[in-house]
């Protein structure tokens, strides 16, 4: 199997601070879970960025559906499309 890159974006706004953890030497971490998906979506994207929570955290803050925080493409559909993405801070 060939590699493959994934550009991904994430939207820092979707973010809860709660789950913005600091490690010993100060950096800011979330911990998120990414997927792709069988068919693009309507924006040609076919990977999916959700906040990595445990069941308990999603049943009570996210009806038990998971909070997604950003999307990407994998480098065939980057080569596909003809769109380009940005992200401004």
């Amino acid at each position: 199997m060939a590699n493959s890159n994934v550009k991904m974006s994430i939207n820092l706004s979707k973010i809860p601070k709660k789950y913005v953890y600091t490690s010993k030497e100060g950096h800011q971490w979330i911990n998120v879970v990414a997927w792709l998906n069988k068919e693009p979506n309507q924006w040609g994207k076919d990977v999916s960025v959700c906040l990595d929570l445990t069941s308990e955290q999603r049943d009570k803050e996210y009806q038990g559906k998971n909070h997604y925080v950003g999307s990407g493409k994998t480098s065939s559909q980057q080569q596909a499309s003809s769109a380009t993405d940005s992200l401004d801070f």
